[in-house]
């Protein structure tokens, strides 16, 4: 079945798609708007991608993957879309394949593997989908938006001083307790990114009005509310702590310098507690102080297939990139005309924490949001 003949035509946010492709779909609404089409979407090269704010190596990669998915013959519809369109007159007909002329039932497609979408799915009645798309339009996609929504003009709440002041600063992950970067979770999911989350920002929430947000609880709103009085307390230091971080940190930094600062990052994102094998999987893998293993080698050993490693140790990269307190721009500007033998020459202190040269070379790259080849 080939449902690829109007499916250049439907938004993006309206496809059903695999779970690990979900954040990157959010991004790229985020970046392109709501009404970013498939067609649109298509004609997004790799390289414009990558040179949006907060768009990882890791982003670009899966963003092709996506691509090459769209591309392909075993295009997806739409969970509340119909078009595919089989006629039945009963569920147990249904379960026996059998074709009735009937508009009561349709066919609703839906994603089966990480590869591609297949033509599995299920007959719902046509009353249905309609209720289903009515509810999807109206609460689902809203619920998403509910937090995202619920800010009051800082002008109202804050001076001039405190307010231009709080720009001048972005928060350190390392700094955040495990609830509190819960909370930032909550507003990814909402569609706020890490980058978007700064102290001006965290300060405009309507504190009251999230209490009455979804599956947001009164332990998370007293949490949000402290992370408030926290940063107010931090600006009115002459010299806020690590909690704060000058957007201009680093700028200023010799490559030794910022290789300085990066170590110091990597040894505070050790010490974080990571659900479940997250740390020891990526520390295996980036090659912590051994040999680094391959995918299957971790994934033997933890009892895990190479894909759900690769996910794993993906996840756990993000947290510790979201921590580094050098903005990539910064990074990039020091290394991206110098050589491989150039870098090294300069970095030394990273070769306490990394197995060999390989390693170091790709870390200080993704860092910088630099493809890590560029080096070799």
């Amino acid at each position: 079945m080939n449902n690829n003949t109007h499916s250049e035509f439907l938004l993006v946010r309206d496809l059903t798609i695999p779970k690990q492709y979900i954040s990157l779909v959010g991004k790229l609404i985020r970046i392109y708007g709501e009404n970013l089409s498939v067609a649109d979407l298509k004609k997004i090269a790799p390289e414009e991608f990558s040179q949006k704010d907060g768009i990882k190596t890791a982003n670009v990669d899966r963003f092709k993957k996506f691509k090459k998915i769209l591309d392909s013959s075993m295009m997806k519809v739409p969970v509340n879309i119909v078009n595919v369109k089989r006629e039945v007159a009963s569920a147990e007909n249904v379960a026996l394949g059998t074709k009735w002329a009937s508009n009561e039932w349709v066919w609703v497609a839906y994603p089966a593997s990480e590869n591609g979408f297949n033509v599995c799915g299920r007959y719902v009645r046509q009353s249905d989908l309609e209720e289903r798309k009515e509810e999807r339009s109206d609460l689902s996609f809203k619920r998403g938006l509910v937090l995202k929504e619920m800010v009051v003009p800082v002008e109202t709440i804050l001076d001039a001083e405190t307010i231009e002041k709080a720009k001048e600063y972005k928060i350190s992950f390392y700094y955040l307790s495990k609830d509190e970067r819960t909370i930032f979770k909550k507003y990814r999911i909402a569609g706020v990114s890490y980058d978007e989350m700064t102290p001006l920002y965290i300060l405009s929430i309507n504190v009251p009005g999230v209490s009455s947000a979804r599956n947001v609880g009164k332990i998370r709103v007293r949490i949000l509310r402290n992370m408030q009085i926290r940063i107010i307390r931090e600006l009115n230091q002459p010299n806020p702590s690590g909690f704060l971080i000058p957007k201009t940190f680093g700028e200023s930094f010799s490559l030794p310098e910022i290789e300085q600062s990066l170590l110091e990052d990597l040894q505070s994102f050790c010490k974080i507690e990571l659900k479940g094998n997250l740390l020891s999987m990526w520390k295996k893998r980036v090659g912590y102080k051994n040999e680094a293993f391959t995918l299957q080698a971790i994934g033997d050993e933890v009892n895990r297939t190479r894909e759900n490693v690769r996910q794993q140790v993906n996840i756990a990269k993000n947290f510790m990139f979201q921590g580094v307190r050098v903005s990539p721009e910064t990074i990039r500007k020091k290394i991206a005309e110098m050589s491989r033998e150039d870098i090294l020459k300069q970095i030394k202190g990273l070769r306490s924490f990394f197995y060999s040269d390989a390693e170091i070379i790709r870390f200080v790259a993704e860092a910088a949001q630099i493809n890590p080849k560029k080096f070799k």
